[in-house]
């Protein structure tokens, strides 16, 4: 019996195009790679869960996936998360592990897409590329979505890396965190932009980029841009559409450090 697992943990999707993209073609990547490891998933939003129900699919939380792993005999995990930061959902991904300990023999726990600054950069570097060319009097803002944690200082990092180590055409800006897209908009005006390109720096483009770039209202990214003068284009692709970031989880996965219970 196989006793060796990888827990792929995400926030999840009710988009289901984008989901294939993204969460699956990321979980297809880690099975190439683990093949002596069954790959089971978890999604720790209860409201995308609720969502997939109504559509007919069914998928666990973390809790039930850590359940359902302990009733197979898997006794050596390795829990893998597709969240950008160290932040909240991180923090409550290792608290859930934590708690079933005693079930498993060996846990290691990998790590967000952005960890050590060497992820730093190549994150920047990945993402500058497939952005493809950038024209002079263009300027990229990365959407991504912040929370309230000390970790949010994350996207402020990386803001400065882009600007060091890929171009200064592009800037990061944030849902709910800072910087925020007013932030972005005052250092866009001290520079002669006059093309905006939106593009979503989380690892699924759902519901919640959708709403933020493209609802209708003064509200949504592309109407304050377009109020400042802007001519804006948004691009619905998540991360993990990027083949090259999700090959950076296959490698924190082997960096993951094994702790042994028993």
């Amino acid at each position: 019996m196989q006793d060796k697992a990888i827990l792929v943990v995400s926030f999840g999707s009710s988009y289901v195009d984008t989901r294939k993209k993204t969460i699956e073609e990321t979980e297809k990547e880690i099975e190439k790679h683990f093949k002596n490891y069954k790959v089971y998933r978890a999604f720790t939003s209860p409201r995308i869960r609720k969502a997939m129900r109504g559509q007919g699919e069914s998928v666990d939380s973390l809790k039930e996936a850590l359940v359902r792993m302990t009733s197979d005999g898997i006794s050596h995990l390795i829990v893998q998360p597709t969240f950008i930061i160290c932040g909240k959902e991180y923090d409550e991904m290792c608290r859930a592990v934590e708690n079933f300990k005693e079930n498993f023999e060996s846990i290691a726990i990998g790590k967000p897409l952005l960890y050590s600054m060497e992820d730093y950069f190549k994150v920047a570097s990945i993402f500058a590329e497939d952005l493809g060319k950038i024209d002079e009097d263009e300027a990229i803002i990365c959407m991504g979505h912040g929370v309230e944690h000390f970790m949010s200082v994350s996207y402020a990092a990386l803001d400065y890396v882009f600007k060091e180590s890929a171009n200064s055409a592009i800037y990061m800006a944030t849902i709910e965190a800072y910087p925020g897209i007013e932030q972005v908009i005052g250092q866009l005006k001290r520079k002669d932009y006059k093309k905006v390109r939106i593009v979503p720096f989380m690892f699924v483009a759902g519901h919640h980029v959708a709403k933020e770039m493209n609802q209708n209202g003064e509200k949504s990214w592309i109407k304050r841009l377009e109020k400042e003068g802007y001519v804006v284009h948004g691009v619905m692709r998540g991360l993990g559409e990027i083949p090259k970031i999700r090959e950076l989880f296959v490698a924190h996965i082997h960096e993951a450090q094994t702790i042994h219970y028993k």
